[in-house]
């Protein structure tokens, strides 16, 4: 499974591997954050382009940021939700 720059996961049974991408291309910096509740964000530290399993305290919602600082824009992806589901 793949986490993109959009649209919402479902859940996953405990054990299963995503992978954190950006599908286009994209301007400006990129930063990962995560949210419990999907209100409050924290940026995070993700690798990349690598299978990992997510631990029960880090299901929530993924989004990438991004910013432009020759436009001095902010702008955000599509909070992705990654539950532990049954497994």
């Amino acid at each position: 499974m793949h986490v993109r720059a959009s649209g919402p996961l479902p859940a996953r049974a405990g054990g299963e591997s995503i992978v954190f991408e950006v599908a286009d291309d994209y301007y400006g910096t990129k930063s990962w954050e995560y949210s419990a509740d999907g209100v409050t964000w924290t940026t995070v530290e993700v690798t990349e382009g690598v299978p990992v399993s997510l631990l029960p305290e880090q299901a929530g919602y993924y989004r990438v940021r991004f910013y432009d600082a020759d436009c001095d824009t902010s702008y955000t992806s599509e909070p992705a939700r990654f539950a532990l589901g049954p497994g």
